[in-house]
């Protein structure tokens, strides 16, 4: 999903609150915006469902953080900081969950 990264099923709680957030609102139906595709060949887009963008309602909510690095839609950035302020989510606690990728790379170093 575009800008975002989300916490994985093993970080426990909240992998599986971001699951259960982007369940809880997408609705029946979904549609792909093809944004790029990254280095794996993976199509990288905006995902809907009816009128809401669900990657950007993920970080509205404190589901998801954004992926700076491959995020070229300031708005992203805003709900981000709003969720921070609000401390919603993954960022109602300080640690390694809130970047996705940084827990990754721990985990591999494992």
């Amino acid at each position: 999903m575009y800008c975002i990264d989300t916490p994985e099923i093993k970080q426990k709680p909240w992998g599986t609150q971001a699951r259960d957030h982007l369940r809880s609102i997408s609705g029946d139906k979904v549609q792909l915006v093809e944004i790029d595709k990254d280095r794996y060949g993976r199509i990288v887009g905006e995902v809907y469902g009816g009128e809401v963008n669900l990657n950007l309602a993920q970080v509205k909510a404190g589901a998801a953080a954004v992926y700076d690095a491959y995020c070229k839609k300031p708005e992203y950035k805003v709900a981000e900081n709003e969720a921070k302020a609000a401390k919603l989510g993954i960022w109602s606690q300080a640690g390694i969950h809130q970047t996705p990728w940084e827990w990754r790379k721990q985990e591999r170093s494992k």
